[in-house]
């Protein structure tokens, strides 16, 4: 089963169609040129682009946001993952 990929006119959409924060986003090193781009790499872009369009954080501060972003992530899911192992323990 393959992932969704979206094209640049859907991360566009996604975007509400702002090819001027691409461009900001490329230049800061977050956006890069690709045929298609997967759904958290879309969700990644639009976080950064309301950081910077609704809450006028700048570039460096948009990096450490979706850094931590994703440790959260990964955060909830070891434990999610400990969570299940410790149930199944309880269950034996």
């Amino acid at each position: 089963m393959s992932e969704r990929r979206l094209t640049l006119a859907e991360l566009l959409e996604v975007l509400g169609g702002d090819e001027s924060f691409l461009d900001e986003a490329r230049e800061a090193g977050l956006h890069h040129d690709e045929p298609t781009y997967d759904v958290v790499y879309c969700e990644r872009v639009r976080v950064a682009r309301t950081l910077v369009r609704d809450l006028d954080v700048n570039w460096p501060g948009v990096e450490v946001v979706l850094r931590l972003r994703e440790e959260l992530v990964m955060s909830r899911r070891h434990v999610r993952r400990l969570a299940t192992e410790l149930a199944r323990k309880d269950r034996e």
